[in-house]
């Protein structure tokens, strides 16, 4: 299991921070979600129950969405084409993030509480409730700067959306050193 989280680690940074150079980009924004999608693959193996099934749809369209992103960039569009729907593109790209990572840390802090960790749940518990209101913060101002079309909003939406996913690749990390399936004597669990 951890070497799923391992992976879901390294496709957030190769979406994070895809490389480009000059016009050709060597590690595009899908090929990092591919990467997620290989490590919730491995997570909706080793999970019994359908927890996974909401993240593997929703990381698969990113896949997708990413993939029609980077294809949009590299083609010109016709002028017939609105832009207007691709305006908010970033946002809705965030919200399915946003719904893909909520769920992959409610399913650790559940498989880690059914196997006696109740500290460790609580904490990987509060740490999803940290990564929503910055997500949420993040998605508000993004998606203020993008309706007023103001450049410095923008600017400081672009940099508010990095916290989030910093904040992500922390968890992730943490997440591929603990030890979900180890069963521990049975405790009385924390209140929290």
């Amino acid at each position: 299991m951890e070497s799923a989280y391992k992976k879901i680690f390294w496709g957030l940074i190769i979406a994070t921070f895809s490389i480009t150079l000059g016009v050709v980009t060597i590690f595009p924004t899908f090929v990092g979600w591919l990467v997620v999608l290989s490590g919730v693959s491995d997570l909706e193996d080793q999970f019994s129950d359908k927890q996974f099934s909401t993240v593997y749809l929703s990381v698969g369209a990113l896949v997708l969405l990413s993939l029609a992103e980077g294809f949009v960039s590299i083609s010109r569009l016709p002028d017939w084409v609105p832009a207007l729907p691709f305006l908010f593109f970033p946002v809705f790209l965030s919200v399915i993030e946003l719904t893909a990572f909520h769920k992959i840390l409610e399913a650790s802090a559940d498989r880690l509480r059914e196997n006696n960790h109740f500290t460790s749940s609580t904490v990987y518990n509060r740490k999803d409730k940290v990564y929503l209101v910055l997500m949420g913060c993040s998605l508000v101002l993004l998606t203020a700067a993008l309706t007023a079309n103001h450049e410095t909003l923008l600017f400081f939406g672009r940099i508010l959306t990095l916290i989030p996913r910093v904040y992500l690749l922390t968890i992730m990390h943490a997440l591929s050193e603990e030890n979900l399936d180890e069963r521990l004597e049975e405790s009385v669990p924390l209140e929290g």
